[in-house]
């Protein structure tokens, strides 16, 4: 069973660190997008847009011949607006990620245990040791509860409460809010908390189960 449980903690810890990497990644998104080259990029994208279809770019209207056009324009890099679709998507599969710790998962006999029973004991030992104040411990537990409403209503599942759908003459739409900016920060905080305590404990079994070595 210790083979098993060192198994599913290193599955969780690569969900923590795959989690981190989409929220690095996509800081580092946010500010190339307030960069001049990327700012100038955009003006690139509306001056190839007028001279194609012989009108000036307005953010707020939109033709049926908009998406071909955009589709030929052939930057070198991105431009804000990808820069900012890019961070709503890395910050949702953040959320995905991270939430790999509190899904179900199977056993892989003799490799991985299944994520219930005696992992769920090792998991809450874990976040414990991460928030030894019992405020912290609420807090962060008030946060996966968060997360695990966005991965199971707006994510791995679509509640249509949770979406914006606009319904008009001959057409419909849908809009759904980006992961709030306070659960991303939050989200950050527990990954460099709970990170280091699982490799430390991963490390613990491993002298465990090979006294020897």
């Amino acid at each position: 069973m210790t083979f098993e449980l060192i198994g599913r903690m290193q599955l969780w810890s690569n969900a923590l660190v795959d989690s981190e990497e989409c929220l690095n990644i996509a800081y580092h998104l946010m500010v190339a997008a307030e960069s001049e080259a990327v700012q100038s990029q955009e003006n690139a994208l509306h001056s190839h847009y007028e001279t194609v279809t012989g009108r000036k770019f307005h953010p707020h209207f939109a033709y049926s011949d908009d998406q071909s056009v955009f589709e030929s324009f052939r930057g070198s890099l991105l431009t804000p607006g990808e820069c900012y679709k890019a961070t709503y998507h890395l910050h949702n599969l953040a959320v995905i990620y991270f939430m790999q710790l509190y899904a179900d998962g199977d056993e892989d006999p003799g490799k991985v245990a299944a994520n219930k029973g005696l992992a769920i004991v090792e998991r809450n030992r874990i976040e414990a040791l991460a928030f030894p104040d019992r405020n912290d411990l609420k807090g962060f537990r008030r946060l996966t509860e968060q997360l695990r409403t966005i991965r199971n209503k707006q994510l791995g599942h679509a509640s249509g409460p949770e979406f914006s759908v606009l319904h008009q003459p001959g057409a419909v739409g849908s809009t759904l809010n980006a992961v709030p900016r306070q659960v991303v920060f939050e989200l950050s905080d527990a990954i460099q908390k709970l990170a280091p305590v699982v490799r430390q404990k991963i490390g613990v079994l491993i002298q465990i189960s090979n006294p020897t070595f």
